[in-house]
């Protein structure tokens, strides 16, 4: 079988809200596996924002949005796509080929990326003090369970 070329991918997936709120260094942890499965090399990972979404999801009112650029074959797009198809945590996705982006621009989204790590350890050292009844507590979740 002929092997594809190697491209820049750029993946923006929306995340379960509920789960990366909980645990989001778990949650980022899954989207890395769900790619190291696929053999794509992770070049930059960062959130770009959670926001209440425009529709339902899934069930969900809201997401967290995480921006990835990553090298990988053609044929591997379709495994990244099935296994995020078949994960609980990943709500949608949409990968793209990245031409446009040179390593310049490259370096310079990677130099903004590194709050990511920062940002999941300050999350899980703020829910490991939080009780866990008070973390996914909202208004919406109380609404959402008042009318089921």
């Amino acid at each position: 079988m002929a092997q594809s070329a190697i491209s820049l991918y750029e993946g923006l997936f929306l995340l379960n809200q509920q789960a990366a709120g909980a645990d989001f260094s778990a949650c980022i942890e899954d989207l890395r596996q769900i790619l190291e499965r696929a053999k794509a090399e992770v070049i930059v990972m960062k959130k770009w924002s959670e926001r209440k979404l425009a529709y339902e999801v899934k069930g969900q009112k809201r997401g967290s949005f995480v921006l990835v650029y990553f090298r990988a074959g053609h044929d591997q797009i379709a495994q990244i796509d099935r296994d995020c198809n078949l994960s609980d945590l990943v709500l949608r996705n949409l990968i793209l080929k990245a031409d446009h982006i040179g390593e310049i621009e490259l370096e310079v989204i990677n130099k903004d990326a590194d709050n990511l790590g920062v940002e999941a350890n300050l999350r899980s050292s703020l829910s490991s003090r939080v009780p866990a009844a008070e973390v996914g507590a909202t208004g919406e979740t109380a609404t959402a369970t008042a009318e089921a």
